[in-house]
């Protein structure tokens, strides 16, 4: 699989984020973003 697309991140892509490939860790980071934004609107 290719490299995360991140800034400065070299890390193995594992996931895709709104069809952008992203390692693991930034996965999360975006995860946990969205949920957090979703709280917000209920």
């Amino acid at each position: 699989m290719s490299e995360c697309k991140e800034p400065r991140c070299s890390a193995p892509a594992t996931k895709k984020w709104n069809g952008r490939p992203v390692c693991d860790d930034h996965y999360d980071m975006y995860r946990d973003q969205y949920e957090s934004m979703l709280k917000d609107f209920q």
